[in-house]
């Protein structure tokens, strides 16, 4: 008597879902403490009041995180890693503050983008990796604006609008751009390229603008414009 083999269905692959996570915080003087690991992940925080603190930690891959904070005197703390990641922060009042830290593989570049709008708000990033697109932009008075980005190819563009307000970058790493925009009065930006075949451009529009830029290595460029009055700029290449 033949035996008879019964073949079983092919159940067909299924990729494994992304996972989300949304917070919202209202009030005063609250405190929301999230993380995330895994792959294709999804985080979610919009914050309305004063003096609200979100940190945020996220590890993955093709991971993203949106960060809305409206109100004054907030913080924000974001730390995010993996290939493919995208992180988003909006700011709007006065007194915040943002830091971000961002590393990414060399092969899977990400992007950092932070939108601010307010007075006397300061943001402080830091970004590891290859290929990276970080923008900062702040609008206001008094605000100040640092970024730490190390690795190759990466693409800086910082902008700010209104009056007395300042940038430091430093840039470590080859074949690198750095944009800087300032428009308003009383403006400053230092610039630091330690790294091969880099550019900095930094256009400030207004009066009372300082500009200090500084290239260490070889076949770099620098490009520099100063619109208005009682402005000065030191230049070392």
């Amino acid at each position: 008597m033949k035996s008879i083999t019964r073949k079983q269905p092919t159940r067909p692959l299924v990729s494994a879902p992304a996972s989300t996570l949304t917070a919202r915080q209202d009030g005063l003087n609250g405190t929301l403490e999230l993380g995330q690991h895994g792959d294709a992940l999804d985080l979610q925080v919009v914050s309305f009041g004063l003096r609200n603190g979100a940190w945020v930690s996220q590890n993955g891959n093709d991971s993203t995180t949106l960060i809305e904070q409206r109100g004054n005197d907030n913080y924000i703390g974001l730390k995010q890693a993996g290939e493919r990641v995208d992180s988003k922060v909006v700011q709007e009042g006065n007194g915040n503050d943002a830091r971000v830290r961002q590393s990414s593989a060399y092969s899977r570049p990400s992007n950092v983008d932070i939108a601010r709008r307010g007075d006397l708000n300061r943001a402080d990033v830091n970004v590891y990796g290859a290929g990276n697109q970080l923008t900062l932009a702040q609008t206001g008075d008094g605000n100040g604006g640092s970024a730490i980005v190390s690795g190759e190819g990466n693409q800086l563009d910082l902008a700010s609008t209104a009056g007395a307000n300042g940038i430091t970058a430093y840039y470590l790493g080859n074949d690198g751009k750095l944009k800087v925009d300032q428009q308003g009065d009383y403006l400053g930006v230092t610039a630091y390229v330690a790294g091969d075949a880099s550019r900095i451009t930094v256009a400030q529009t207004g009066g009372q603008h300082t500009a200090d830029l500084t290239q260490n290595t070889a076949g770099n460029a620098i490009n520099i414009t100063q619109s208005g009055f009682s402005n000065h700029a030191v230049i070392t290449q």
